[in-house]
């Protein structure tokens, strides 16, 4: 085993809310062990890159239960900010990568464990979010710019330090 070139500097809890849906007066309806699949589970993953130090990157990571049918008895949105820095001895080809899939990834574990905590003080079992895979973001150069070099034949440059991507 090896340390990874991607180094946590420190992550926050910026929202965390789990609620019962309890109807027919406070009784719970419905079964209340249903596991939850990737397909449940709407996360949005938004990417910032320090234009002054290319190593340093921040993601917010936003989870929320997407329960279209109602099947679940209870509700959760939970969303952490992280700050990352990637080590210098990393090549500069997989930086970016490294960071893009690994840093959303450690925030994901970390909201699992919070929301498992919080929801096993409930009255039901406690919820364990899926395993989910994150990809690695690519910069891709404005619409406008990637028009413009369309038109004169050449390809368009990449640039940009503010992304958001969302995964579901």
């Amino acid at each position: 085993m090896q340390a990874s070139n991607l180094l946590l500097d420190h992550y926050y809890l910026d929202v965390l809310h789990f609620a019962l849906n309890e109807h027919d007066g406070g009784v719970l309806t419905g079964d209340v062990d249903i596991p939850l699949t990737a397909e449940d589970v709407n996360t949005t993953v938004e990417i910032g890159q320090n234009p002054d130090d290319e190593l340093e990157f921040f993601f917010r990571l936003t989870i929320r239960l997407d329960d279209k049918d109602s099947k679940f008895p209870y509700d959760f949105r939970i969303k952490l900010s992280g700050f990352f820095k990637v080590s210098p001895d990393c090549a500069p080809e997989m930086r970016e990568p490294l960071a893009t899939v690994n840093g959303p990834s450690v925030l994901y574990g970390a909201a699992r464990e919070m929301l498992a905590m919080v929801s096993a003080r409930s009255r039901v079992v406690s919820v364990f979010l899926p395993p989910i895979r994150f990809t690695p973001w690519t910069k891709k150069p404005p619409p406008e710019q990637e028009m413009k070099a369309l038109s004169e034949g050449s390809k368009p440059k990449r640039q940009g330090t503010k992304k958001v991507a969302k995964k579901k």
